[in-house]
């Protein structure tokens, strides 16, 4: 192994440092980092280190002021490929790794790396100035309503945005969506799995549990949108929990007969949300962080439900708060009507809605 960091931005443009196999090196501006960056005012004291072993070469961010990026993300730690730039102030360094096993290495630590190819939402995203507006509702769930424009921000964006802090899992309908399962996403894993196959293959929607690395899905949900076809779930469950927990949800008796609950289309799990009991709802969301969902009177929204921390949680992305009441344009969006929540499907356990 072998790890050449070279400045090509910066005071100290043109520096090499090399590290060996099982070596770490410190960069900052102060003489507690190996690596002493002087001039450059804007990176802390220990700004991040390099660690190398016989797999691959991590980057590790210890809470510095103003943040690593790698690949124009904000990481805290990840792991590096030959060719990766990383910008630490108003430095740039790029790391040439010979002798690595990166998928060894992931397989081993957990521990991912940065595309180099990263989506401008991303980039703009972890440097905190996405400046997408939203809005806030209560519901009468006890759960808090964020909206914001799909113009601004498509619904397949946002969940990649909010896969930086949760797992996405999909539910979609591909029936509905009249597309076949896009390739990359594995063999279709039916949420109404106690279906004999063909029922399940004509009626059940699909889980993509969790939604896989290499961005396939987004298509699913973009097109999807607007077509009573597709929910996102963000949960840290364990998949097998969560596909149980949902499962559980969607399965019921009408009149002591097999019937459906149709939470995993938007047009009955959005009023859900954010109309029903407390209690009720408490006991779907469980073990999920947040839900995206579009509501079927306004396509031209998404409509994220979680709980009222969320808001931190988008302001550091870069979202742009409402404004205070009172401010002129702030009066708040009318609820489409809804039928009664959660009401079963009628008929045989293959019924929707």
């Amino acid at each position: 192994m072998r790890v050449v960091l070279e400045v090509v931005s910066g005071p100290f443009k043109g520096r090499k440092t090399v590290l060996g196999t099982n070596d770490s090196l410190s960069i900052g501006r102060s003489d507690w980092a190996q690596l002493v960056c002087t001039y450059d005012d804007r990176m802390s004291r220990v700004h991040f280190k390099l660690r190398s072993d016989e797999m691959g070469c991590y980057l590790i961010d210890p809470s510095s002021r103003n943040g690593t990026f790698v690949n124009g993300m904000r990481v805290t730690d990840c792991m590096l490929r030959d060719g990766d730039r990383i910008n630490a102030g108003m430095t740039d360094f790029v790391v040439e790794i010979e002798g690595d096993s990166p998928e060894q290495a992931r397989t081993m630590t957990g521990t991912s790396w940065v595309p180099k190819d990263v989506d401008s939402v991303l980039q703009k995203s972890t440097q905190q100035r996405l400046n997408v507006h939203y809005t806030i509702e209560p519901c009468d769930s006890h759960l808090t309503l964020y909206r914001g424009e799909i113009a601004a921000l498509s619904p397949a964006k946002l969940a990649l945005v909010m896969r930086l802090m949760h797992p996405l899992h999909i539910i979609v309908d591909l029936k509905r969506l009249g597309m076949p399962l896009p390739e990359g996403l594995g063999e279709p894993q039916y949420l109404f799995d106690w279906l004999d196959p063909l029922a399940a293959k004509a009626a059940s929607p699909i889980l993509i549990s969790p939604a896989a690395d290499n961005d396939a899905w987004k298509p699913l949900v973009d097109e999807g949108w607007g077509q009573d076809a597709v929910v996102c779930l963000f949960s840290k469950l364990p998949t097998a929990d969560l596909v149980a927990h949902w499962r559980t949800i969607c399965r019921g008796k009408s009149g002591g007969h097999p019937a459906v609950y149709g939470y995993c289309w938007p047009s009955v799990l959005a009023p859900v949300l954010t109309h029903s009991p407390a209690s009720q709802v408490s006991k779907l969301m469980t073990g999920i962080e947040c839900v995206l969902v579009e509501f079927p009177d306004l396509p031209e929204t998404w409509q994220l439900f979680g709980d009222a921390m969320l808001a931190q949680a988008l302001n550091k992305f870069g979202f742009t708060p409402p404004l205070p009441p009172g401010t002129p344009g702030t009066e708040p969006v009318n609820l489409p009507g809804t039928a009664a929540p959660g009401t079963p499907a009628s008929g045989s356990s293959s019924s929707k809605k």
